[in-house]
């Protein structure tokens, strides 16, 4: 989604409505830093079907980079254009799959800055079955970088100083949750715009410290840090809206899967459902909507249209197989549609 002025005025936008001149956004455009901190090699292959106690044949596999900050990051540098690089992925790496992880990404053009450990990178494994679609998904574990090698992580960012700092993904095994906590905290107080997207008990820990710009839990994840089981119409909004109020996040993204998003803010409510495309595959999607909200964002575009961008994005990505992310034509089809559906 290059936004030239055809580009521009083919996706709706009025030109003279916005202080960023979409023909020359990228001079105006400041630096995002995603954080992965259990970021992985991603290996996708497909077989006729899965059945115990013998040899399953598999196509040739498919290497990607993954983790969910360096998906992020993934998207935006493909939204912006390779010729723009904006965005740094941050993440530890380590052996041989690190090897081949910074080999990928620096293939995608992606900004990486690599942080050299003493484990390995680790390698998951997604399966998809020719007879009946279905995809397994093996996802091993991640162990925490070492104490130096957190204070390098920590260092970098508090050096540059982001106007975007996302941190997205799962927290590995081991992880002190005090390093995340002081991180948010410290990029804060310099001025960062600080999204968090992970699950598990630091998602309550990083919501009661209040420091974020904006949080994307799924409705599993809200019911957990909210104690809520949202069993009547409007419990969900309520939980998400409670978050804003308490001042525990400025914007709160719910990822509902098909049903799209529900978005709060200060005096701001919205449900956006998608339309319905053909889906291959779920991995992914969330990372491309994250990745596509930021992407606005730094485009200057308001939250409302980010997130509408952001969901179009999310869409874009269900469209492929395997772990493969969105494609910007199809993103720029869909958040024309939305912007029908949802007029700003």
């Amino acid at each position: 989604m290059r936004l030239s002025i055809d580009n521009a005025l083919y996706l709706g936008f009025d030109l003279y409505q916005y202080k960023v001149s979409f023909c020359c956004y990228d001079f105006c455009m400041d630096e995002v830093i995603t954080l992965t901190l259990s970021p992985s090699l991603d290996n996708t292959a497909e077989t006729e079907k899965i059945f115990p106690d013998s040899k399953i044949r598999c196509t040739a596999p498919v290497h990607e980079a993954g983790g969910g900050g360096i998906n992020v990051a993934r998207v935006i540098t493909r939204l912006c254009g390779s010729e723009h690089r904006h965005c740094t992925a941050l993440y530890p790496s380590g052996g041989t799959t690190g090897e081949e992880l910074n080999r990928l990404l620096e293939k995608e053009h992606v900004l990486a800055e690599p942080i050299r450990c003493s484990t390995w990178t680790r390698q998951n494994l997604n399966i998809s079955t020719q007879c009946d679609g279905r995809q397994y998904r093996f996802i091993m574990p991640s162990l925490a970088p070492a104490g130096g090698e957190l204070e390098q992580i920590k260092r970098y960012v508090l050096v540059r100083r982001p106007r975007f700092l996302v941190i997205s993904g799962s927290m590995p095994e081991g992880l002190d949750a005090d390093f995340v906590l002081d991180l948010i905290e410290s990029a804060s107080e310099l001025g960062s715009k600080v999204i968090f997207d992970s699950s598990g008990p630091i998602l309550r820990r990083v919501l009661l410290q209040g420091k974020l710009f904006l949080v994307k839990p799924n409705t599993r994840e809200l019911a957990s840090v909210t104690g809520t089981a949202f069993q009547r119409a409007g419990d969900m909004e309520s939980a998400a809206l409670n978050l804003v109020e308490q001042g525990e996040s400025r914007y709160v993204l719910v990822s509902l899967g098909p049903q799209g998003v529900f978005f709060a803010g200060q005096g701001i409510q919205e449900h956006i459902v998608p339309p319905k495309v053909v889906t291959h595959s779920t991995v992914g999607a969330g990372d491309s909507m994250v990745g596509a909200v930021v992407y606005a964002l730094m485009s200057g575009l308001s939250i409302q249209e980010a997130v509408r961008i952001g969901v179009a994005a999310g869409t874009a990505a269900t469209m492929q197989h395997g772990t493969a992310l969105c494609l910007t034509e199809d993103v720029d089809h869909i958040y024309n549609l939305l912007l029908k559906r949802y007029p700003l």
